[in-house]
């Protein structure tokens, strides 16, 4: 993945070892193996596409500090993605057909 103001000699993945090391350094058990939890699905028909709406706005904003205020799609898609995540919405994926899919 590309990002503004990446160092051009940069090692994704010895950085990614080394942060890795950083947060078993911090926290040992984070980093081992656990069993998956048990998942419960919220109501599609509970959630506020209003307040998902505004959540994903405000996480774009957010995120667009950083470009001086401007947002792109990429904030908004991230701020949409973020929004939805925090739903706690289960279904499952289907490539190519969008938000549609889980109606």
């Amino acid at each position: 993945m590309t990002r503004p103001n990446k160092p051009t000699d940069l090692d994704e993945t010895s950085w990614e070892t080394t942060v890795r090391d950083e947060i078993a350094t911090i926290h040992p058990r984070l980093v081992l193996p656990r069993a998956a939890g048990p998942v419960e699905a919220a109501d599609l028909q509970a959630v506020d596409l209003e307040l998902l709406a505004a959540q994903a706005v405000i996480d774009a904003d957010e995120r667009s500090t950083s470009t001086g205020g401007r947002f792109s799609a990429v904030d908004l898609r991230a701020g949409a993605i973020r929004a939805l995540s925090r739903t706690g919405l289960v279904a499952e994926r289907t490539i190519g057909r969008g938000a549609a899919a889980l109606l």
